[in-house]
């Protein structure tokens, strides 16, 4: 199971950083990372984890979430 949380209460001036944490058994604990990722990288990671497929837009190229995962 995977639990995704996301603040948004950006107002588009400066940076727009939004917090995202990701929960689940096999979340390591703590991870965090400071690459750019979107909201086409968050769809990206469900197809990925699901192996869906892709819709062949904007989240094929989207910046992978892989790191967030325990080693098996």
């Amino acid at each position: 199971m995977l639990v995704v949380a996301t603040f948004d209460e950006a107002d588009y001036c400066g940076r727009n950083q939004i917090y995202t944490a990701l929960f689940g058994e096999s979340v390591v604990p703590g991870s965090k990372n400071q690459d750019l990722h979107y909201h086409y990288s968050l769809l990206r990671l469900v197809e990925d984890t699901f192996e869906l497929g892709d819709l062949g837009q904007y989240d094929a190229d989207a910046p992978q979430i892989t790191w967030i995962w325990k080693e098996n």
